[in-house]
């Protein structure tokens, strides 16, 4: 070998080999030199480095560590030198470094994440809903950790919500949302969730006490008619006021942001109020009431239908 280079091996098998030509930094969000697709993996997970010594692996901090082989195990910005041959456990990844005595360092280099989607993930944020707060999180990427620790992506501080409670990740040409064995579990909808499930622009997903609105702006977006149909339904049930109508047609018109999310982040509806006035909106209507557009019609048929019980007791009585 003549050049240093790192090489993961995932389930076994080597997915990929980098050659370490320059500061690496590794980890599952797509800013990193080196993106790994491991869910166990941190955001920011762990740097390769070189100082005057040689070659160094710092962990920038991860949920659950860096254990070097046959050494100790990487916590909060420590770091340990790397021999010829060292191999790194971060998350269900192994990091194998190899390098050759005496090399120096070159440029840096850039690298691709090593899965990369079939479609590009379209933008999505969730609105998150707890107690009297309301925010937006845009989503970083293809994969977003939601949980309590610090690390996460959609960072919830709330005891009902575990360290690690939930992941949405973009998978081909869907988007997914999947429990993290938490605590108090993970709903779409009424439904509580473990494996990963499929979820739609405009999900409510619920994460522990969260109640949080997904929504993305890919092709699926809401339709303009349902989401003003939506938007009347609400308003004839008094759960919107004309002008708080109004002040919401003109942010949507003006394409800033999707209708669910200006309605939910303003306070005016939950999750759950807004995702069952569009499932109703876009719910197919049955057959018409052809009773309801004759006006004579109703009253006609109630003449006759008493006409014929007088009738009938007229028989019963005098037989």
């Amino acid at each position: 070998m003549d050049h240093p280079c790192v090489r993961v091996i995932q389930d076994h098998e080597l997915v990929e080999e980098v050659a370490l030509e320059g500061p690496l930094r590794v980890g599952r969000r797509d800013d990193n030199d080196l993106v790994l697709v491991d869910e166990s993996v941190s955001g920011h997970h762990g740097i390769f480095d070189r100082d005057e010594h040689g070659w160094r692996y710092t962990d920038l901090g991860s949920v659950n560590g860096s254990i070097v082989a046959a050494g100790p195990t990487l916590r909060g910005k420590e770091s340990v030198s790397l021999n010829e041959d060292t191999q790194i456990l971060i998350g269900a990844t192994v990091l194998d470094v190899r390098l050759p005595s005496g090399d120096a360092s070159p440029a840096p280099t850039k690298t691709t994440p090593i899965r990369p989607t079939a479609q590009p993930a379209p933008t999505a944020r969730v609105v998150i809903v707890l107690g009297g707060t309301r925010r937006t999180v845009a989503l970083p990427g293809p994969m977003a950790l939601i949980g309590r620790a610090t690390e996460c992506d959609v960072q919830i501080e709330d005891s009902s919500v575990s360290n690690r409670h939930a992941e949405l990740r973009w998978e081909g040409d869907k988007w997914t949302v999947r429990d993290l064995n938490s605590t108090n579990g993970t709903r779409v909808g009424v439904s509580r969730i473990a494996a990963p499930h499929p979820i739609a622009n405009n999900t409510q997903i619920l994460a522990g006490e969260a109640n949080l609105l997904f929504v993305h702006d890919g092709p699926e977006t809401d339709v303009a008619h349902d989401a003003d149909s939506a938007l009347a339904a609400l308003r004839r049930e008094s759960v919107l006021t004309r002008s708080q109508v109004r002040q919401a047609q003109q942010e949507f018109a003006a394409g800033r942001r999707q209708l669910g999310e200006i309605l939910v982040a303003s306070g005016w509806v939950s999750p759950g109020q807004w995702v069952e006035a569009l499932s109703e909106a876009m719910a197919p209507t049955g057959p018409p009431d052809r009773t309801s557009t004759v006006p004579w019609l109703r009253p006609a048929l109630l003449a006759v239908m008493l006409a014929a019980l007088l009738v009938v007791l007229g028989l019963v009585l005098f037989a």
